[in-house]
């Protein structure tokens, strides 16, 4: 499995745990070094690549579009799919802009994630997942085999939440991009 290094550290476990052989691709200023990415996969092709192409998680870069679109050609070379985690994608900082996810190019080969958690607030532990029709059910399946359910109250306030999703999204970027300059400006001084 290829990923970015560093990564999000709560998804090593996970990827350990299920026995995964963990190939490290560097970042840099412009997201995951897709060239690296190429290279690692001609000797073996991975059976997922994972990445935060939208504000990476921990480094905030964003994965340029020559990159993503480049990504996407690798992985559709040797069908491998690509776990595009979007978790942060509602964290836009610097205010560069959010581009679309990349399964918006290629629906048949990326899973993307995401949470509400960013939006509305950590506790909020509802999550949503958007892949190819032809994997929803294993994904389904190892739901149901991981837990016994997302909680019905926290469904419910999820539900009622996502009518004012937009409202949320923009409050919860003017706020964070306000700490975010407070604190750079702090550590400038």
């Amino acid at each position: 499995m290829i990923l970015e290094d560093p990564t999000y550290a709560g998804a090593l476990p996970l990827f350990e745990r299920a026995g995964a052989r963990l190939v490290p691709i560097p970042v840099d200023e412009q997201g995951a070094r897709v060239d690296v990415v190429r290279q690692a996969m001609t000797t073996r092709p991975p059976a997922l690549i994972y990445v935060h192409p939208t504000f990476h998680n921990p480094t905030g870069v964003l994965l340029a579009e020559r990159r993503r679109q480049e990504l996407i050609r690798i992985a559709s070379e040797q069908a491998v799919p690509i776990l595009e985690n979007l978790v942060l994608s509602d964290v836009d900082l610097a205010n560069k802009g959010t581009p679309l996810p990349m399964a918006a190019n290629n629906g048949n080969l990326i899973i993307s994630i995401g949470s509400l958690s960013t939006v509305f607030w950590s506790g909020l532990r509802i999550g949503w997942l958007r892949a190819p029709k032809r994997m929803l059910g294993r994904f389904k399946d190892l739901k149901a085999n991981v837990d016994l359910g997302t909680g019905l109250i926290d469904q419910f306030i999820a539900a009622r939440l996502l009518g004012s999703a937009s409202e949320a999204r923009a409050h919860q970027s003017r706020q964070l991009r306000a700490n975010y300059l407070h604190l750079t400006s702090r550590l400038n001084e």
